[in-house]
């Protein structure tokens, strides 16, 4: 058994590489300070577990018939004395699985990965990502809301009798979707970590279509202040970034 100190796995797109800082936590090699979520890892480290007791498979088929001809598909673990084992992938079989061979074996032995090894090297690296976690606001915890959008500013917040106001004007009705909203405001998915210089205009952050502030008192009655702004659309959502946060 090998003790895996660094992982490195190609499906042929994706690469992911991720080896032990000096505390021994699994880390992304690419971007050390990317705050990975280690269970993806754990469950990768499973399958090379797993992978180290198979047994060969029963084929007629070469290498060529297999896809392991190419090195370009390959799971590769080093251990922390700098041993390293390396298996070359090929086409799945019907259940998904990838076809392998060890490097340096030329005696046409073959095996089976398990079915998780699969997904767990085609992941994009974001989603391995532990996410901000947006502050939770109670609807009737919202004080105010002032929303910055190109050169225009809508600041409300209810009056006495908890009615939302915009200057003379009730838009009570109108915050009603708006205030539900907020409070279930999360983040859904990383675009970038650690962005270039160009990425804020990609995503239509550089000038925001709208920048959102809001003003809420916490569970324990703690006054706090929330701060995003909003840029293009990307799928089900729009990109996004938060205070001192680049991503």
């Amino acid at each position: 058994e090998i003790f895996s100190n660094t992982i490195e796995c190609c499906d042929g797109d994706t690469t992911l590489r991720f080896e032990h800082d000096k505390q021994g936590r699994w880390i992304w090699k690419d971007e050390p300070a990317f705050p990975l979520d280690i269970t993806y890892v754990e469950a990768l480290t499973a399958s090379i577990d797993t992978i180290l007791t198979l047994q060969p498979i029963t084929t007629d088929k070469t290498a060529e018939d297999l896809g392991l001809d190419s090195e370009e598909k390959y799971l590769a673990v080093t251990d922390d004395k700098g041993h390293r084992l390396t298996w070359y992938l090929g086409d799945t079989d019907s259940n998904g699985c990838y076809y392998m061979r060890a490097a340096g074996d030329e005696s046409e032995t073959f095996y089976l990965a398990p079915a998780e090894l699969t997904e767990q090297i085609s992941r994009n690296i974001y989603d391995m990502m532990v996410l901000p976690q947006v502050q939770q606001m109670a609807v009737d915890h919202i004080t105010a809301l002032t929303v910055v959008y190109g050169e225009k500013t809508l600041s409300t917040a209810p009056n006495e009798s908890g009615v939302w106001m915009d200057g003379k004007n009730n838009i009570n009705l109108k915050m009603q979707d708006v205030l539900e909203g907020l409070s279930r405001l999360q983040i859904a998915s990383c675009v970038d970590f650690n962005p270039s210089s160009k990425a804020a205009a990609i995503c239509g952050l550089e000038e925001p279509q709208a920048t959102v502030t809001v003003d809420f008192l916490n569970s324990v009655g703690i006054a706090g202040t929330l701060t995003f702004s909003v840029g293009n659309r990307l799928g089900a959502g729009y990109c996004v970034t938060l205070p001192d946060d680049s991503t």
